[in-house]
């Protein structure tokens, strides 16, 4: 933590700073304002949030006086909408390396300039229009946002794009392109299919390569420099575990088989890998055998006293909405709460609870979002149309990420780590992990997202 100790209003905030016994424990640092500093560049100097700073002093604003003081509560953590926790131990947290993601102010300059190439699918020479494609425009937008954001502080940056569109050809032609070969840095592809080409090509050149989309990264296991942000499946099963031997110790757990799923649906191997877990850990669970468009054979499985929670075997929606109206039609006397995954609707049925993981925090807002928001409509004449989550947001994120670690650590700033240094973005807390320095990082962050019934 980047803390002036002279800054502190007495010798007895000092020592209890630097002897406190707990993360919780409560210190006011004053802080006298600088030149070109703002509320923004102060936040992350003290690892606290804006609005904590401005509840805190409600006189101050983003323009600030040179020379005001400010009260700055610290230290904190990240915070999380009352509904989400984030997948965090007290131990791992202790351990963590936190990171400032964001070059808020001037820096020495990098000596030679930190090349990326954004390998994302724009579909430029399509004559169909492919709303697809918007999501992955918007990540372009908000990673540009956090590039030229460094660059008023003093990075320095060679942007290489490339337009992968679809299919393996065109990503094996693109890898072709002799400037790839001394890039620092690599984000995408976006879809599964064109990963292993650009996995052997990373591998082969020792190019740190980030995966921003797919959560089916097979070579991660076997290279050293993927960064997986989207967990695959085998994170999220011992998440869901833990949540349901904390959150639902003592309930009932009930698996629901739909007919004629395919075992290549995710989330047919979702709830088999679930079940592994469970047995693993000796939980007990029931199974059933869903049979037309009713959930007749579920609702004999239920119990009154407990909560009664419900997986489907399947990521598709339109397979299950039948079998959500009838549980919903039929919850009187029991307590449901759904598992859903995180790309369905809403479910707007009031009379069930339900709960979903995602790497994304289901609701974000403050004085940060809204200063990123003004400088998005100040470069770009139109509006993002993603909602949860913001891709734009995302793109921000992870570019802000990797060029600090980058000017923090040097472009080897996976070497001897297996822990990469944790950061809070504005939609999302970055905690990338590898088991050896033989495999690659997956973001471990998750959060749990309750939607409670009315």
């Amino acid at each position: 933590e980047k803390i002036n100790k002279q800054s502190a209003t007495n010798e007895k905030e000092i020592k209890q700073y630097y002897n406190r016994k707990t993360k919780d424990t409560i210190i006011y640092i004053e802080h006298t304002v600088k030149e070109k500093e703002t509320l923004y560049s102060i936040s992350k100097l003290y690892n606290t949030d804006i609005q904590s700073i401005i509840d805190l002093n409600p006189k101050s604003d983003d323009k600030l006086k040179v020379g005001a003081k400010l009260k700055i509560l610290s230290p904190t953590t990240p915070k999380t909408t009352q509904n989400e926790k984030p997948l965090v131990s007290p131990k791992a947290e202790a351990d963590d390396v936190k990171l400032n993601t964001r070059i808020f102010e001037s820096v020495q300059p990098n000596k030679t300039p930190y090349k990326i190439a954004f390998l994302l699918p724009f579909m430029v020479g399509n004559s169909k229009a492919d709303a697809s494609i918007d999501k992955f425009i918007e990540f372009y937008s908000g990673a540009l946002i956090a590039i030229q954001e460094a660059k008023e502080h003093g990075i320095s940056f060679e942007i290489s794009t490339f337009d992968t569109e679809k299919s393996e050809e065109k990503i094996q032609e693109v890898l072709q392109n002799p400037e790839l070969i001394n890039m620092d840095l690599i984000i995408g592809p976006a879809y599964t299919n064109q990963i292993p080409y650009v996995s052997d090509f990373s591998k082969e050149n020792k190019i740190n390569t980030l995966i921003p989309f797919s959560s089916k990264v097979y070579d991660v296991n076997v290279n050293p420099y993927l960064l997986q942000f989207n967990p695959g499946i085998a994170v999220e099963v011992k998440f869901i575990a833990e949540i349901l031997n904390n959150e639902y110790r003592n309930d009932n757990i009930i698996f629901c088989d739909v007919p004629s799923v395919s075992i290549l649906d995710d989330g047919y191997e979702f709830a088999f890998e679930l079940q592994n877990e469970l047995r693993r850990l000796k939980r007990e669970f029931s199974k059933t055998e869903l049979i037309d468009d009713n959930a007749a054979s579920l609702l004999k499985l239920f119990e009154k006293d407990k909560k009664n929670v419900v997986f489907f075997n399947t990521n598709k929606y339109a397979s299950v909405t039948n079998y959500i109206d009838s549980l919903a039609a039929s919850n009187k006397n029991k307590e449901i709460v759904l598992f859903t995954q995180y790309s369905w609707p809403e479910i707007k049925n009031a009379q069930l609870a339900s709960f979903s993981i995602a790497p994304f925090k289901s609701d974000f807002s403050g004085s940060e979002l809204n200063i990123y928001n003004k400088q998005f409509s100040k470069l770009f004449n139109w509006k993002p149309t993603s909602k949860t989550p913001r891709y734009d947001i995302l793109g921000y994120d992870l570019t802000n990420y990797f060029v600090a670690l980058m000017y923090n650590y040097g472009n080897n700033f996976s070497s001897k780590r297996n822990k990469l240094p944790v950061s809070s973005g504005i939609q999302s807390q970055l905690r990338f992990e590898r088991v050896t320095d033989k495999t690659g990082y997956v973001n471990k962050q998750l959060y749990y997202i309750l939607q409670k019934s009315k």
